[in-house]
């Protein structure tokens, strides 16, 4: 995930942070615990300041970066959680969480209250708004929150209070799609998709979207190769992602060169 200032935080066995600049990538500046089987997705606030890590199986982490070192804030159990996500504003943190009462499936959602010094409150329980799954991905942006869906149109901006969406959505993703990030300053979605043609292996392709307007900007074919640890830096210049061929390697892009 590429942070508002360009630095690239890289989750693996750890999480590490990287300066990004020209050509060159310097060594790690901090580390954040990880999944011994790099299983690690790492989320950053709109503002810089809150890392949610989260390992498979695992418990969920909120981390304030705000101070010298990395400090731990919050944890919930990983069993719990479908999806999380920053309030736009970085003043919360939205968690969909399941259980299961009386043999049945219930969702619910968690709205938890943070400061920029490092504060969390102790977490709100919503009911689900209509029209917002466990299922749906969830994306932040410092002028909304969306929501990425298999529902057509896919992509719904969300309400900043209570996550309902909107009616009216984006619809410029391709027919398929498999997963998206969101830029650090909310103004480009990296999305990638795939079709499976009538003879020969399903074909990938990254594209970036604009936002809020929806239009599409830049794609990349990736062939048979699809891509892992998607990043988008600040205005799109630059995108990151891992190849499914290589596994360990780290593809970073500029806007340029597509």
């Amino acid at each position: 995930a590429f942070a508002p200032d360009g630095s690239l935080f890289v989750a693996g066995t750890s999480v590490q942070r990287f300066e990004v600049g020209g050509a060159k990538v310097s060594p790690a500046r901090c580390a954040l615990p990880g999944h011994p089987k790099a299983l690690t997705h790492i989320a950053l606030s709109p503002n810089g300041l809150w890392a949610l890590v989260t390992r498979y199986l695992e418990d969920v982490t909120l981390w304030h970066l705000g101070g010298a070192a990395p400090s731990l804030r919050w944890t919930i159990r990983a069993l719990r959680v479908e999806r999380v996500a920053f309030g736009h504003d970085s003043a919360s943190l939205w968690a969909v969480s399941t259980d299961y009462r009386g043999g049945r499936r219930w969702d619910e959602l968690l709205r938890v209250r943070l400061t920029d010094d490092g504060a969390v409150a102790d977490p709100e329980t919503l009911p689900m708004p209509e029209g917002l799954s466990a299922y749906d991905q969830l994306l932040t942006t410092p002028h909304g929150v969306y929501a990425l869906s298999l529902e057509t149109p896919p992509l719904r901006r969300l309400d900043p209070e209570t996550l309902a969406p909107d009616r009216e959505g984006i619809d410029a993703l391709g027919a398929q799609r498999d997963v998206a990030r969101v830029s650090p300053d909310g103004a480009c979605l990296l999305s990638q998709s795939y079709v499976d043609p009538p003879e020969g292996a399903r074909r990938w392709r990254l594209v970036t979207v604009a936002l809020p307007s929806g239009r599409a900007e830049v794609g990349w074919d990736l062939g048979e190769v699809s891509a892992g640890g998607l990043a988008v830096a600040p205005g799109g210049e630059r995108i990151a992602f891992t190849r499914s061929d290589t596994g360990r390697s780290l593809v970073i892009l500029r806007r340029e060169l597509a």
